[in-house]
C-alpha cells in the first residue's frame, strides 16, 4: 500500500474505531502507552529483536508498550515467543492489514488520545538503536518466564544432558528455506552449507559441550554419531518452544546471518555470527564474534578486501528490510562463498577461551576494522540517499561485537 492510501485510510473514522477497539484492553488508565505495529511479527527476526530494541530505546520513558501484531493463530507465528512477550508487552492483534502497515507513514511519534504511535520506519527505527548502542546506553533483555525455564531444564534431564552441561546452539540457514515466496530469493545469499559446520561441532563435543541444532523440519539432516550432538529439526523429542528456551540458556550460538540469531541477542546470549555480508544493521552484542563471507567479482579469483567493499557501499546496498540486495549484488556480478570448515572451527575456539577462558576480547584486527568502517561511516554521514533512507549509520563503526581475531589471521587480504 502505498502512502497516500495508506494516510487516507487513517483518516478513516471506521479504521481508527479499529484501531481503537484493538489497543483498548491494553491501555493503562493514567499512563503512557507506546504502540509499535509489527506486519511481520510471524517472522522471528523480527519478533524476537524488535520489542528488546524497543523496550531498550522507550521502556524507561513509557509505563507500556504495546505490538500491534496479526493473530497470534497465523500459521508461521513462533507462539511459544508470542506468549512470552505476552508477560512484558501489550499483545493486539489484528487482521486489519492498513494497521499493521502505520510504521511505514514514518512520521516519528505521533500522540493519539490516550496512547502515541510509533510511526518510524524499520531503517530509522533500527538507526536508533544502533545510535543508543553507540552511546552505550541500557539495554533490555528478554526473558524466560520460570514455567518455561522448568520445563526446558526438564528436557535437558530426559534427552540426558545433565543441568550444568554447557551447551551451543547452532542454526544454518539452508538454501531452501524461505519464509514465504517474496523472500525466497533474498535467503539464497545468506544460505550456507552445513558441511562446513562439522568440524566445529566435533571439536565442541571433544571439548565437552553438547550441540543443539536448531532448524525447520524441511532442513536438511545433520547426522553425527554423538548422543550430545541433537538435531532437532529431525528429532521426534523436539517442542515447540526449545529454540526459545535453547537461544536463552546456551553457553553461546553458532549461526549464520538468518532470523534465528536475533533471538540470541534479544536474550543477550553471546553468538559466533558467521558467514555475514555487511549491512549498515549489523546489531551484534559486544559479547559476540563474527566473521564474514568471501565476496567476488565477476571471474576473479581473489576476494574483496574490506577496504574494496565499502568502495562498493556493499553495507548500504539493502532492500527494504536490513537484508543484502541480491539483485544489486547479481547486476555487478558479486558472488559470495562460504566461511571454511577451518575459520569455523577457530572462530569457535576464539570463542570457548572467551567464555570458558576469560580471554581478552581486545584485538589489533579488531581496532583496524574499526578504524576503517568509521573512515566508511564519515562517508555515508555526508550522504544524503543515505541519511534520507536511514542508513546513515554504520554499526560496524560503533564497536558492536569483535571481528574474529582468528579469522582475520587466517584471511590477512580482508585488511589488507
Amino acid at each position: 500500500m502505498d502512502i497516500e492510501s495508506l494516510v487516507a485510510e487513517l483518516r478513516k473514522p471506521e479504521t481508527l474505531e479499529i484501531l481503537g477497539q484493538t489497543l483498548q484492553p491494553h491501555l493503562r488508565e493514567g499512563g503512557r502507552t507506546l504502540v509499535y505495529s509489527m506486519p511481520y511479527a510471524d517472522a522471528i527476526g523480527h519478533l524476537a529483536p524488535e520489542p528488546h530494541y524497543l523496550a531498550s530505546l522507550y521502556g524507561d520513558e513509557y509505563d507500556r508498550i504495546v505490538l500491534l501484531t496479526p493473530p497470534r493463530a497465523v500459521p508461521k507465528m513462533k507462539r511459544p515467543l508470542y506468549d512470552l512477550l505476552a508477560r512484558d508487552f501489550g499483545m493486539a492483534e489484528t487482521q486489519h492489514a492498513p494497521l499493521l502497515l502505520l510504521r511505514d507513514l514514518d512520521r516519528g511519534i505521533v500522540r493519539m488520545g490516550p496512547f502515541e504511535l510509533f510511526l518510524v520506519h524499520t531503517h530509522k527505527f533500527y538507526r536508533a538503536y544502533t545510535l543508543h548502542r553507540a552511546a552505550r546506553k541500557p539495554m533490555r533483555f528478554l526473558e524466560l518466564s520460570e514455567e518455561m525455564r522448568s520445563a526446558g531444564d526438564r528436557w535437558l534431564r530426559d534427552v540426558d544432558i545433565e543441568p550444568g552441561t554447557p551447551f551451543v546452539t547452532l542454526h544454518m540457514r539452508d538454501e531452501g528455506y524461505s519464509h514465504d515466496s517474496s523472500s525466497a530469493p533474498y535467503g539464497k545469499l545468506r544460505a550456507v552449507d552445513p558441511a562446513g559446520f562439522r568440524p566445529a561441532v566435533d571439536w565442541l563435543l571433544e571439548a565437552g559441550y553438547a550441540v543443539i541444532r536448531l532448524g525447520a523440519a524441511g532442513a536438511p539432516p545433520f547426522d553425527h554419531p554423538s548422543p550430545r550432538m541433537i538435531d532437532l529439526a529431525h528429532d521426534p523429542r523436539a517442542e515447540d518452544f526449545l529454540d526459545i528456551y535453547l537461544m536463552a540458556t546456551c553457553s553461546f550460538s553458532l549461526n549464520c546471518q538468518s532470523g534465528p540469531e536475533a533471538l540470541a541477542r534479544a536474550f543477550g546470549r553471546p553468538s559466533v555470527n558467521s558467514n555475514l555480508l555487511p549491512t549498515v544493521m549489523s546489531h551484534h552484542l559486544d559479547s559476540d564474534i563474527f566473521l564474514f563471507k568471501r565476496l567476488y567479482r565477476g571471474d576473479s579469483t581473489e576476494p574483496l578486501s574490506y577496504a574494496e567493499q565499502l568502495e562498493f557501499m556493499l553495507p548500504n546496498r539493502l532492500i527494504s528490510g536490513p537484508l543484502p540486495d541480491i539483485d544489486w549484488y547479481q547486476a555487478h556480478q558479486l558472488r559470495a562463498k562460504d566461511c571454511s570448515s577451518e575459520d569455523l572451527l577457530a572462530a569457535v575456539q576464539e570463542m570457548h577461551a572467551r567464555v570458558a577462558e576469560g580471554a581478552s576480547e581486545e584485538s589489533a584486527a579488531n581496532d583496524r576494522f574499526v578504524e576503517m568502517s568509521r573512515t566508511y561511516q564519515e562517508r555515508i554521514a555526508d550522504n544524503e540517499i543515505a541519511r534520507f533512507q536511514g542508513n546513515d549509520v554504520y554499526a560496524y563503526a560503533h564497536r558492536m561485537g569483535t571481528l574474529s581475531a582468528a579469522w582475520a589471521g587466517n584471511n590477512p587480504w580482508f585488511l589488507g
